[in-house]
């Protein structure tokens, strides 16, 4: 039985999501590209020299879609009560990079959200 949370979310980024690209990196190199839905945010814009501007946003993916499609590669996971083995749920890191609303965006931070031990939502921050 799917879990509500994850069900929930599944179908909000079918209502409302947008497509990205995650993709997989090995010394800065891609080795792997997964499209996907996610939710977009755009949280904050920094100016960095003159009119440039960089945006930082923040992209919500579902555990369901890295799953069935079989995202290579597993970061292990922590959860309070100890670490999930690896394979068990395929989290992108910081070396990797989401395609995304016309560029690659550089992951800052990568936060599995639990409903008890079970990932059910993937908040990603990313700068770009």
């Amino acid at each position: 039985m799917k879990n509500a949370h994850v069900a929930r979310l599944d179908r909000q980024l079918r209502l409302h999501g947008e497509p990205v690209q995650l993709a997989r990196k090995v010394s800065g190199v891609v080795r792997h590209r997964l499209n996907l839905t996610g939710i977009v945010k755009t949280f904050a814009a920094e100016q960095l020299i003159g009119a440039i501007t960089q945006n930082n946003y923040l992209v919500i993916l579902s555990p369901t879609e890295l799953r069935k499609k079989a995202f290579p590669g597993a970061v292990p996971a922590t959860i309070a009560s100890g670490t999930i083995p690896p394979g068990d749920e395929n989290l992108p890191s910081t070396a990797d990079a989401i395609i995304m609303r016309g560029g690659e965006k550089a992951i800052g931070q990568v936060s599995a959200i639990y409903d008890g031990d079970q990932v059910v939502r993937i908040e990603i921050k990313v700068t770009g």
